[in-house]
């Protein structure tokens, strides 16, 4: 949850005492979660390398390790994806669904701050947003279908916020450019967000959506999106 605030200085301390208890008990499946956690803070703070790093060396300590799922596909295939590396975060995402069906994980949407394994919906929905820093339309939309089920009956607000911007986004940036269709499901995130406070990771996309489309701000849709978005989501705070 610091990660989700942007409290990275604090998700550190916290990384560094779990793994401290937990190689006392030889907890390896834990040490692999902080390392994955650690991996996410510094994916939310631009540090697209050291996430990276820190993926790859959780996913050393077990590559065949249910925990490796989180860490390939959450850690390292979406910083490669935003580095460029697109042979590199196809090959994370497929060692994750290669892990998710020998572990015959399930396919529901877990917790995204479960200590459990990903599940394969929440996988996929990881999946996603490295298809979109790769510029992916067929894949980000094929994935969208697969999981949309899952995601709608989810009790995450955040979830389904992201989903929707990471495809709007992929409207905007894909070759099956949609604008108003991007732009209305920003506006949806946005009106969503009245109800409650938002996480990091939505704020740093509702911008990106907003950035991917500066080539057509004369666009009435996206104007409207960027005056919603000046209006201001609350800012990332503490959630359950």
């Amino acid at each position: 949850m610091a990660v989700n605030a942007g409290r990275h200085t604090l998700a550190e301390a916290l990384c560094d005492e779990t793994i401290g208890l937990a190689q006392d008990i030889d907890d390896v499946a834990t040490i692999m979660w902080a390392h994955g956690t650690r991996s996410l803070s510094a994916y939310y703070r631009g540090d697209f390398t050291d996430a990276a790093a820190w993926a790859s060396s959780g996913i050393a300590l077990g590559p065949h390790h249910p925990q490796a799922i989180r860490l390939n596909v959450n850690g390292l295939a979406r910083a490669l994806a935003r580095q460029g590396n697109t042979n590199g975060a196809l090959r994370a995402i497929g060692a994750a669904e290669d892990l998710t069906a020998q572990h015959s994980v399930t396919m529901a949407l877990t917790s995204c701050i479960s200590l459990e394994p990903y599940g394969g919906s929440r996988t996929l929905a990881n999946a996603i947003t490295a298809h979109v820093a790769l510029g992916d339309s067929t894949a980000v939309l094929r994935y969208e279908e697969e999981i949309s089920g899952h995601v709608a009956a989810s009790a995450s607000d955040w979830t389904r916020q992201l989903v929707r911007l990471d495809v709007a986004t992929t409207l905007v940036t894909g070759r099956r450019r949609d604008l108003e269709h991007a732009m209305l499901l920003g506006q949806q995130v946005l009106r969503d967000a009245q109800d409650g406070p938002l996480i990091l990771s939505v704020v740093q996309r509702a911008n990106d959506l907003e950035q991917s489309a500066r080539d057509w701000k004369a666009s009435p849709a996206v104007r409207e999106y960027g005056d919603a978005l000046t209006a201001g989501p609350p800012p990332p705070a503490y959630g359950s």
